[in-house]
């Protein structure tokens, strides 16, 4: 089971190989999806080997990506089959492992980016976003799981006012900026967490006071101010804040451009002149 799960790719083809009789190397048969996405979610994400878990929700995960051409296919027959609770629930009694944190957080996030609609709202039913929000909690020193976790709310909440407002009533904003305030110099931390706060404000002011009220302000003033020289991340603060800008009740309203954004961010010199 474990070379199984270890050696597939998206389409069902094993990319491994074993060599025959005499040295030669013979090609390892296809593996119909179906049977290689049972065999992950009923028997890898359960396993006692923490490094077969980690294997099954990274090929689970990879089978929901851009990368892969059958990924909503993939997303409905992982759905089917128990998916989502069973990646749930590895990440529960796999909870002091991070990096089987990451790999199933980023499951959930590719569930709400490249599946079916119904995937994403049955992961959510069922705790993704208490999950991630958990991960992100627990390893918060752990660049790469406050990246990944972020990316992970931002899409699990996709365009749903009530799974925005999820985010925020269990936590996930104050984790957002948690992440932030931990990884100041960390470039992925900062344009991930200002993507999903930018998308978060799309749910209404209610997610709006709850980005402000967590000094969400300051800290996308910050990541405008220490990566000044970082085009992705000036913009990325630069949406945010001009999504927020209702709530703080600016009398003169927010800029126009982005570009005039920044500039309201950041003087010159790179010193944050608002938001802070």
């Amino acid at each position: 089971m474990t070379s199984l799960v270890e050696s597939m790719n998206c389409t069902g083809v094993l990319e491994s190989q074993k060599k025959g009789q005499k040295g030669k190397v013979v090609e390892a048969p296809v593996v119909p999806p179906r049977i290689l996405i049972n065999t992950m979610i009923v028997r890898g994400l359960w396993d006692q080997d923490p490094s077969v878990v980690k294997q099954a929700l990274s090929n689970l995960a990879d089978m929901c990506s851009w990368e892969c051409q059958k990924a909503e296919e993939n997303g409905k027959e992982i759905a089917r089959l128990g998916g989502p609770l069973a990646i749930i629930k590895a990440m529960e009694r796999n909870m002091d492992d991070a990096d089987i944190q990451v790999e199933a957080s980023r499951a959930m996030q590719n569930f709400g980016l490249y599946c079916d609609n119904d995937i994403r709202v049955l992961a959510v039913q069922i705790g993704g976003i208490v999950a991630v929000v958990e991960a992100m909690n627990k390893y918060r020193d752990y660049s790469k799981m406050q990246t990944q976790g972020c990316f992970s709310l931002r899409y699990l909440s996709h365009e749903d006012e009530e799974h925005q407002k999820q985010v925020a009533d269990v936590g996930g904003v104050m984790a957002i900026i948690e992440a932030m305030k931990s990884h100041p110099l960390d470039p992925e931390v900062q344009l991930s967490a200002c993507l999903t706060l930018n998308k978060l404000a799309d749910g209404g002011d209610y997610l709006k006071n709850a980005i402000v009220n967590t000094s969400g302000l300051s800290a996308i003033g910050r990541a405008a101010e220490y990566h000044i020289n970082n085009s992705d991340i000036r913009l990325a603060a630069s949406a945010a804040n001009k999504s927020l800008w209702k709530v703080v009740g600016d009398s003169a309203g927010p800029p126009k451009t982005a570009t005039q954004q920044v500039a309201v961010l950041t003087d010159e010199s790179g010193c944050c002149r608002r938001g802070m």
